[in-house]
């Protein structure tokens, strides 16, 4: 996934050669804000369910200054499922399979409980058929995309003014 971001790079070079620290503090900003952007969008707009609201908290930002590159991700400390849920798996995932869940998944417990219709059904082992993706940080950033420019876009003119080239 590719988000286009529109600016004239000459300017912002000669921008940063005449008032490096200033140019590159805007561009922090932009991403900064760019990501907060991201971010939002994705926590607002979903199609999992949220039970406890961790997964919507766990969709995190940061940016590094040295590389001057901002990312959005899932915090997995917050929520270790989340990859699971942006990711597709099992059947629809890249093997294409039914994934047996291992007993060990609860080790106070012997069998697996879950429900079939409105009865609960108990087994030692089950073959799970997967899930689809909920892709949501990838459509939040394709959501934002104008935005973003929109950011930068004004951010580079900032630093541009402060320059004195505009």
């Amino acid at each position: 996934m590719d988000i286009k971001v529109r600016f004239d790079a000459a300017k912002v070079l000669h921008a940063a050669e005449i008032a490096p620290e200033t140019t590159l503090r805007e561009i922090r900003r932009g991403l900064k804000e760019a990501c907060v952007a991201v971010q939002e969008s994705a926590r607002k707009k979903h199609r999992f369910h949220a039970h406890t609201g961790a997964l919507e908290r766990a969709i995190s930002y940061r940016v590094n200054r040295m590389r001057v590159e901002g990312i959005v991700f899932i915090d997995e400390d917050v929520a270790p499922y989340g990859k699971y849920v942006h990711e597709p798996t099992g059947l629809y995932g890249p093997r294409h399979a039914k994934y047996q869940i291992p007993k060990d998944v609860s080790k106070a417990r012997k069998v697996l409980r879950f429900s079939k219709g409105s009865k609960f059904v108990f087994r030692r082992r089950v073959m799970h058929p997967g899930s689809r993706a909920d892709r949501f940080l990838y459509e939040a950033a394709d959501r934002k995309a104008e935005r973003i420019n929109e950011i930068f876009r004004r951010r580079t003119k900032m630093a541009l003014e402060a320059a004195g080239l505009e």
